[in-house]
């Protein structure tokens, strides 16, 4: 979930996903980002076989 913004400052999120990537940060020792990808897609294999997305990002480690 997104919580409010204040102008000017980076998109909070909260909510059991955050709590549980928190944690899990906590314990494995590993910074994360959060952020909406340029073409605002989850993800689709496109013909030549590449994706786009969310997974394309994961896959291209972008």
């Amino acid at each position: 979930m997104v919580a409010e913004n204040i102008l000017g400052q980076p998109k909070r999120y909260k909510g059991f996903s955050i709590d549980v990537l928190d944690a899990l940060a906590k314990i494995l020792g590993f910074k994360y980002d959060i952020y909406q990808v340029a073409d605002s897609k989850y993800g689709s294999q496109l013909s030549n076989g590449s994706w786009n997305g969310m997974i394309g990002e994961l896959i291209n480690k972008a």
